[in-house]
């Protein structure tokens, strides 16, 4: 009787069973197989240049927009002013915070400065996911699939800003990672390591923590019968959900801050994919159809690859669902806070391509990338952000204010208005030539409550973003009273663009 073949391995990352190693071809020189230049590194590596070549590309022209305003604001504090924050609307970010402002002490506050390790952050997550495609379906999906993620407009805009978004997306795809490791060869080492960037992931972004609930339907799904790989998982998961839960627990109080998400509907399910890979506030030709072909792309590799490709089928397709639907009843759904999903379809998209014949792979890249440049360009504008004309109305106050004078903001934008002057009028060009050094040399003016609120005789500035002629257009009641009072019966002076409008009195 002939003895039995040998059984083919396992291969725990996919629950698929791995190939039978083939009988090796003959040896080849060094360098001259086709491939060899990927499997020797460049798989990682170009995708890495690449997308710190495209996220460094005028990253400093778009104005900061008011979340990165507050940025600044936030890591500028003390570390004790810092922790107060965590009873505040934005407590969730303290741990962001508390970077930025080790990082600004060092780098400064300049908008580059502010926005540099956002751009670190995609470039290293760049080659996490041509590793995380090398390791699923081979090194030129690896290729492919980083240098897809550096072509999207949305991973690049958040390249670019001061906000922790891109940080969740590169501790998703690393955690996504560590988790087919430690699938692959388990031991308590490498399940520690995914707990520890599971945390990460929460301290980045509190709502971007729902993928490691996909994590857990994926593991489930391979491996529900392998109880100690279950349980293994299972407490990797609960050791990073401590410093999670701790963070959420205190953040709660200030749940209501989020008041301003609108609730999910039916047309946020249509929305969703263009606004995912988009990211901007325009309506972009282009980004539709970007946004499909890539789609189109991924969901044929699910069909296609089958449970080779269940881990980032899950990683895309379970936190929208998830979120989108809590979304319906509490305030917490933002395209935004599902960017890291774009790993699960960029693995997908990648995973299809590099199927198709060379000439059809290079052609549809094109493509993509004539479809995209519209959107890469649109974000790189000054207003590529929005929150358009701050700079400009600080530097027609630097020529025209002097220390002292009064100044009151327009009501539906006082806080992030007033906090931009404050930014951007110490580094107008007239600094130097004796104008107010900061908005603090500008008394504002608040009227809140019931209390008398009174303005100084002198001169009074009133700052609106868009067009106004008068002052009952940017100002609330007490405000406009008690401005009214300081100045009876005197006509603003007006300063107008299409960006803003400035009204001065006195």
């Amino acid at each position: 009787m002939a003895a039995p073949a040998p059984r083919a391995p396992l291969d725990l990352a996919t629950g698929t069973t791995a190939p039978s190693t083939p009988a090796r071809p003959p040896a080849t020189p060094r360098g001259l197989r086709p491939d060899d230049w990927l499997n020797r590194g460049a798989y990682w590596l170009v995708p890495v240049l690449a997308s710190f070549a495209v996220v460094l590309w005028h990253i400093g022209r778009p104005q900061l927009w008011r979340d990165e305003l507050f940025t600044w604001v936030r890591s500028t504090m003390s570390l004790g002013e810092i922790y107060q924050v965590i009873h505040e609307v934005d407590s969730v970010f303290v741990p962001y915070y508390i970077a930025m402002h080790g990082w600004t002490a060092i780098a400064g506050t300049s908008v580059v400065a502010l926005r540099l390790p956002s751009a670190i952050a995609m470039t290293i997550a760049a080659g996490v996911i041509a590793v995380l495609g090398k390791r699923l379906f081979g090194p030129l999906a690896g290729l492919v699939a980083g240098l897809l993620f550096a072509l999207i407009p949305a991973t690049s805009r958040f390249g670019q800003e001061a906000k922790p978004h891109i940080f969740a997306l590169l501790f998703v795809a690393l955690s996504t990672l560590l988790l087919l490791r430690a699938l692959e060869r388990p031991h308590w080492t490498r399940w520690s390591l995914y707990a520890l960037t599971c945390s990460l992931i929460g301290f980045s972004h509190l709502l971007a923590y729902v993928a490691v609930f996909a994590h857990g339907v994926a593991v489930f799904a391979l491996h529900w019968r392998d109880r100690r790989v279950l349980l293994s998982a299972l407490a990797a998961v609960a050791v990073s959900t401590i410093p999670v839960g701790l963070l959420a627990t205190a953040g709660y109080a200030n749940k209501d801050g989020m008041a301003w998400l609108p609730l999910t509907s039916q047309q946020t399910l249509y929305d969703f994919p263009v606004k995912l890979f988009s990211a901007s506030i325009f309506h972009i030709s282009g980004d539709g159809l970007f946004a499909g072909i890539v789609l189109a792309l991924a969901v044929v590799a699910i069909s296609v690859l089958g449970r080779r490709a269940a881990v980032p089928a899950i990683l895309a397709v379970v936190p929208p669902v998830v979120l989108i639907a809590a979304g319906s009843v509490q305030h917490v759904y933002h395209p935004r806070y599902l960017l890291y999903t774009l790993v699960g379809w960029i693995l997908l998209a990648a995973a299809y391509a590099v199927r198709l014949r060379p000439a059809v792979m290079l052609g549809l890249g094109l493509v993509l990338g004539f479809l995209a440049l519209p959107g890469q360009l649109t974000e790189r504008q000054a207003n590529g952000h929005g929150d358009y004309g701050v700079q400009a109305m600080a530097a027609v106050m630097a020529t025209q204010a002097h220390t002292g004078d009064a100044v009151m903001y327009q009501v539906s934008a006082g806080d992030w208005l007033s906090v931009g002057t404050s930014y951007y009028l110490p580094r107008a060009p007239h600094y130097a030539a004796g104008a107010p050094h900061t908005e603090h040399d500008l008394k504002r003016v608040e009227c809140t409550g019931t209390a008398a609120c009174s303005v100084p005789r002198g001169p009074l500035w009133v700052l609106c973003m868009g067009k106004h002629t008068t002052l009952a257009e940017c100002l609330s009641p007490a405000d406009l009273a008690a401005a009214e009072r300081a100045h009876p019966g005197a006509t603003p002076a007006l300063i107008r663009d299409y960006r803003f409008t400035i009204l001065r009195l006195g």
